[in-house]
């Protein structure tokens, strides 16, 4: 995956908060300080950013370890990539970008079990603050 740490995004990746990087002035953008922000659906944008994307100068991170752990989540074993955050455990694959979330759950015994809540591909991080959205799992930055 160190290889192929980019990739030009489609399209209909884009929504209100997709990340990306662009290419300007002979370099990429690589600083958080310069990751652009797709805000905007007007006419203009969708031409430019149409325009990008067959330019290939717009690209976007595929998911890793660190944008994993800029969500809150904790690793607890480094040789799975097994993460934590509160009650909801992270397997992330990364050579075929899987991740499985799981729920701790307290049973009506009293014995805790783990749920499986969602198992996909997540290419990038905007996918994964998306995911984190809709399980209602709150950032552990926030």
């Amino acid at each position: 995956m160190e290889e192929n740490k980019y990739y030009t995004p489609s399209i209909d990746e884009f929504y209100i908060g997709f990340e990306y990087e662009y290419y300007s002035n002979g370099n990429w953008s690589i600083s958080n300080d310069f990751v652009d922000v797709f805000s905007d659906w007007d006419t203009e944008s969708i031409y430019s950013v149409k325009s990008e994307i067959q330019d290939k100068t717009i690209r976007v991170k595929y998911l890793d370890q660190k944008d994993i752990e800029s969500l809150g989540f904790t690793e607890l074993f480094k040789e799975i990539k097994y993460f934590n955050l509160r009650h909801f455990n992270l397997f992330f694959f990364e050579d075929s970008n899987i991740i499985s979330i799981d729920k701790m759950m307290l049973g009506v015994s009293g014995a805790w079990s783990e749920v499986m809540i969602f198992r996909g591909i997540i290419k990038n991080k905007s996918e994964l603050k998306f995911i984190m959205k809709c399980l209602e799992i709150k950032n552990g930055r926030n």
